[in-house]
């Protein structure tokens, strides 16, 4: 609690009216847990990275100088459904923005498969880790597409070691896309 408060008196120093959340862990502590769990409220407005974006390019400010020109899936983290409300539209909506074919999985959203790491997390079973990222590999096979997209860095991390084994090309595409965005200013 200690560290909640510290941090949190910390913000209330911070003359912001909104905050941009780079990490969904953050977004979703902050805006979701903070509140519901510790009840308590920051002194300004959360949104995602994405939702950023997708404002900064509606008004004109960021154009995609580089296309991505990939036909991918999205691994949508464990809890990406709960982060906020539309947080998944304005992913997908990105990466289309970006140039990319964007292909659903099966399980998306509230139903979205693990990429294994909270089972290696929890039990540190690898056995465990195999089967999950199995479960999704077949799935992401299922639709024909070799790569896909995470914007999660421990998914990230989880699935990089083994995709390569799957014939699957993972892209990290948050810094991706970054790279593609440049501002008219």
């Amino acid at each position: 609690m200690d560290i909640i408060e510290r941090t949190l008196s910390r913000f209330s120093e911070l003359d912001i009216k909104r905050m941009v959340c780079y990490c969904g862990s953050c977004d979703c502590f902050l805006s979701n847990v903070l509140p519901e769990v510790y009840g308590k409220l920051l002194p300004f407005e959360i949104i995602s990275i994405y939702q950023w974006m997708l404002e900064k390019v509606r008004a004109g400010e960021l154009e995609v100088k580089r296309p991505l020109r990939e036909k991918l899936a999205i691994h949508e983290f464990y809890y990406a459904s709960v982060v906020a409300p539309g947080f998944c539209d304005d992913l997908s909506e990105i990466y289309r923005i970006a140039g990319a074919e964007v292909v659903e999985l099966e399980h998306n959203r509230e139903q979205g498969l693990s990429c294994g790491f909270a089972t290696l997390a929890r039990k540190w079973n690898i056995p465990d880790l195999v089967k999950a990222q199995n479960r999704k590999y077949r799935e992401i096979k299922d639709t024909w597409v070799k790569e896909v997209a995470l914007n999660c860095p421990r998914c990230y991390l989880a699935m990089v070691a083994t995709s390569w084994l799957q014939g699957i090309k993972l892209h990290y595409v948050p810094g991706q896309f970054a790279l593609g965005v440049r501002g008219r200013h």
